[in-house]
């Protein structure tokens, strides 16, 4: 049923995207699919941040990001037979998940949601909420 599925992770927290690493491992070992972790990193190509953070800063960010992505899928995936990529972007969590999602073709994105009081919600937009509303395909949002 499916076949290539998009974990978007935040790396700020902790446990509950290794729950949407552990939910998209089991679904990837029923149906033999790819799982593609991703997190996206703040851009770097906007002139104002360019100037206030070195090169250095950017590439240290990216390593940093890659291979937190890493570690969690070396934590959660070794051993489990599923065949999965990281993957580290830079933008707007939202449009990067989105533009990764239809350029994969995946047929699943599975994300960790967090508790969060209504105030916060509606301030600030949930990445989760957005994705679920926008999105091509069905989204798994996983609680914690």
């Amino acid at each position: 049923m499916y076949t290539k599925i998009l974990v978007p992770l935040d790396l700020n927290e902790g446990s509950f995207a290794d729950k949407a690493v552990v939910a998209a491992r089991d679904l990837a070992q029923q149906f033999n699919a790819e799982l593609f972790l991703l997190t996206v990193v703040p851009g770097f190509e906007m002139p104002l941040v360019a100037t206030y953070f070195p090169e250095q800063a950017h590439q240290a960010m990216m390593t940093d990001a890659r291979e937190a992505v890493e570690a969690e899928a070396e934590t959660v995936l070794k051993g489990s037979g599923v065949t999965y990529h990281c993957l580290v972007k830079e933008g707007k969590p939202v449009e990067a998940i989105q533009t990764e999602a239809r350029r994969l073709g995946v047929d699943l994105v599975v994300m960790a949601s967090h508790k969060r009081r209504r105030l916060e919600r509606v301030a600030l937009g949930a990445v989760t909420n957005k994705v679920v509303a926008q999105s091509d395909v069905p989204v798994l949002v996983i609680k914690p």
